[in-house]
């Protein structure tokens, strides 16, 4: 293949079924899989170039001082073998419930570090099973807690904070959504015209992530309703 190499854990055991996307900025994206002996390959691009690669887990990731190793330079004739040893990381399994105790599938969950006055968001967003259950991770193991944010458009935003200290133990965290409720208004210039063709976005007090909620447009009269 063009690219290829062996994905190891930190006592270099290959990890299997691991998911890498291999990404070309504004351009070119593909998804390979190691396969049991950890090797992944990739046979063709589009255009070469520089790509980056990103190991999708939510029980490993890159070390800091290998992210120099995601990045690689690919031309159509050339062949570049890049391996990739990546540590345990914290783990959080979540399970979403609404007030009945009932499960809520899709939710999307996107997890933000605390310890930065800035949006700092770690791990792949993923959303839950069809019971509720996600696994969000990995995570730096650190004593200062991640927000968990919860996101689904029949129910009101929510949070979890969680303290993952040990990557050998995964943490439970239970997350009750609640109905939102709709809330209208008018926007207006200065000048009192109408505020037309803008968004209104609502954030929660708490808002640590670098995802913005879904916004209401304003109509041409100024009025908007969020849902």
């Amino acid at each position: 293949g063009i690219l290829s190499g062996v994905v190891t854990d930190m006592a270099g055991q290959p990890i299997a079924g691991l998911d890498i996307d291999i990404i070309m900025i504004n351009g070119f994206s593909s998804r390979v899989k190691t396969d049991a002996a950890g090797q992944y390959s990739l046979d063709m691009i589009a255009d070469p170039g520089v790509y980056y690669l990103r190991p999708v887990s939510s029980a490993y990731l890159v070390p800091r001082e290998a992210q120099e190793h995601l990045q690689v330079t690919l031309g159509y004739e050339s062949r570049a073998i890049r391996h990739l040893q990546l540590a345990r990381g914290c783990q959080v399994e979540v399970e979403v419930v609404n007030e009945n105790g009932q499960p809520v599938r899709d939710v999307q969950l996107i997890a933000s570090w605390m310890g930065s006055d800035r949006a700092n968001d770690v791990g792949q967003p993923i959303r839950t099973d069809m019971d509720g259950h996600a696994k969000v991770g990995a995570f730096a193991a650190s004593e200062i807690a991640y927000l968990l944010t919860a996101f689904h458009e029949e129910y009101a935003l929510q949070r979890a904070t969680v303290k993952c200290s040990d990557p050998i133990k995964p943490v439970y965290e239970q997350i009750v959504l609640r109905p939102g409720r709709s809330i209208s208004g008018q926007a207006v210039y200065a000048d009192g015209t109408p505020a037309q063709d803008v968004q209104i976005v609502a954030k929660p007090h708490w808002w640590h992530n670098q995802t913005t909620p879904a916004g209401a447009p304003v109509d041409r009269e100024g009025k908007f309703e969020l849902r």
